[in-house]
């Protein structure tokens, strides 16, 4: 189900419009939960990609899928690069909400 709402969205917008986005991060998630942890991965990065092309690198919006694959690469043992992505996050954050906003101290 999910892979077909995301096959028809690519079809008829396009494979890197941002409506894609949603249907990318739920079916990283299914994939997540099945122990499919590599093809999470692609769809998380795939998600990723997608969102700076179209909000740019510094919007909070792209912080999401960013936690979500920081998950995932601390799930595949990538330690340094899932630190990496958080400490991203949180200057992202920090910067849109101030340091002592509820998005930015969830994560300290």
């Amino acid at each position: 189900m999910l892979e077909e709402c995301l096959l028809i969205t690519e079809k008829y917008k396009g494979k890197e419009h941002p409506s894609s986005v949603t249907h990318l991060l739920n079916l990283a998630t299914s994939y997540s939960r099945s122990k499919n942890i590599v093809e999470a991965e692609r769809l998380l990065r795939t998600s990723l990609e997608i969102m700076r092309k179209t909000v740019g690198p510094d919007d909070q919006s792209i912080t999401f899928p960013m936690l979500h694959l920081a998950v995932t690469l601390y799930n595949l043992k990538r330690d340094e690069e899932a630190e990496q992505l958080a400490l991203e996050v949180l200057h992202i954050r920090e910067k849109a909400f101030g340091k002592d906003s509820l998005p930015v101290g969830n994560l300290v």
